[in-house]
């Protein structure tokens, strides 16, 4: 991976943290040493999606891709990956050794601990490397969720995020979702149900599936699933890419799939999808209720302390933060945003909905830079404005150097022709 972001010009550092609770994190931090000042280039810390890594914000072309526009514009890059996925697939004991995870490791892998557990280890960990006091956040789909998850009852880092961008955040599902995402949603308790036996319910739930493994810089293995079945794999990237909604899928470059397949899936577990689909029964944003299956073994009043799994206040989020809705989102209907902005109580400078894309072309469309990516550039440029003159004379030193890459730009034209 160090080679591809050198080949974008970028450098590429991989770092080890340990959560808690005896995870051990692959974070990548991504810098362009052209421009790099370590007094100077304010954190930007990236969360990904689910079943994915993060090489989601790297995935496109250099001018395309929000991890190397910011690490261009003179940010300090660092993407979490979160428990589970391929880069953060070990635990390490008290003694310091190395372990892979047991099955009641992966029982504890969900939104909630990647909001209680991995998002405050990495943040500890990029104030204390790069010795700043404050940093930006941006996250994708489950990246938003768990931040959300994360800002709503922890509020130690209140005063150490600059500004939070939330893309496509699964927040909320409702009526208005595709017909795909609510049967499977609505199929996901009877699957629990069959699996009353908590030797069957272990065997699925109690791992990490499909995670692929091609390229062979990546420290990292394949799952059994992808090791014995590669077409798998395969069919999953494909999947995923043509059950989007909307026709055309003009936002999606082809010639981007077959790197996007070496590393989609980058492995899950079953206990984060199940998470998610408790939400769409629910109605809210809440901690796992352990009462459905109880064949985990774990128990709310243990976990908890009391019977009722708490409720996410994310409207009790003290962070400035802004949100990027779809029109055409498979998970999230236009109704369904609407209303998180109105129960959020968003301000229209705070929010923005994208007409046409879908879910995926939040992260991966190749014009996503047009319509998303060069507002979050904005909004952090302008901050950093406001804090001392020695960053604003190096933000204008930064857009000048980004200026003198001469990278391809037509987001002038493509806004002013209306084609998202």
């Amino acid at each position: 991976m160090g080679t591809y972001a050198a080949l974008h010009g970028a450098n590429l550092t991989s770092y080890d943290v340990l959560t808690s609770d005896g995870w051990l994190l692959g974070v990548h931090r991504v810098q362009n040493m052209e421009i790099f000042d370590p007094k100077l280039s304010t954190p930007v810390l990236l969360c990904h999606g689910f079943a994915a890594a993060s090489f989601d914000y790297l995935s496109n072309r250099r001018n395309e891709s929000l991890g190397f526009l910011l690490a261009d514009q003179g940010y300090d890059v660092w993407m979490i990956n979160f428990r589970a996925n391929r880069f953060s697939n070990r635990k390490m004991t008290s003694d310091r050794t190395i372990t892979p995870p047991t099955p009641e490791d992966y029982l504890r892998v969900s939104f909630q601990y990647m909001a209680e557990r991995d998002i405050p280890a990495v943040v500890d960990k990029i104030l204390e490397e790069t010795e700043q006091d404050a940093i930006y956040a941006v996250g994708y789909s489950m990246g938003g969720t768990s931040m959300f998850a994360m800002l709503s009852e922890n509020h130690k880092y209140d005063d150490k995020i600059l500004h939070f961008v939330a893309l496509a955040p699964v927040l909320r599902t409702g009526p208005d979702a595709s017909f795909k995402t609510r049967t499977l949603f609505s199929i996901a308790p009877a699957i629990t149900f069959l699996m009353s036996a908590k030797s069957v319910f272990t065997t699925f739930f109690g791992r990490q599936i499909l995670s692929t493994a091609s390229l062979s810089d990546f420290d990292s293995t394949s799952s059994t699933e992808c090791q014995m079945f590669p077409l798998l794999c395969q069919a999953f990237l494909n999947m995923v890419i043509i059950t989007q909604p909307g026709l055309g899928y003009s936002h999606l470059a082809s010639l981007r799939n077959g790197i996007r397949s070496s590393m989609i899936p980058s492995g899950f577990t079953l206990m984060t999808a199940y998470h998610f689909t408790q939400g769409y029964s629910r109605g809210n944003l809440a901690k796992l209720d352990f009462r459905s299956i109880p064949q985990s073994g774990i128990r709310n009043i243990d976990e908890y302390g009391s019977d009722e799994p708490p409720v996410y206040d994310i409207g009790g989020v003290r962070v400035n933060y802004s949100v990027i809705f779809t029109t055409n989102d498979m998970i999230s209907g236009v109704q369904t945003a609407k209303k998180v902005i109105d129960y959020l109580n968003i301000e229209p400078e705070n929010y923005k909905l994208v007409n046409d894309f879908t879910h995926l072309d939040v992260i991966w469309g190749w014009d996503s830079r047009c319509w998303i990516f060069d507002d979050i550039v904005e909004r952090f440029n302008n901050i950093e404005m406001t804090r001392g003159q020695e960053r604003i004379e190096y933000r204008g030193r930064a857009v000048a150097y980004v200026e003198s890459l001469n990278l391809e730009n037509n987001c002038d034209q493509i806004v002013a022709s209306g084609e998202s």
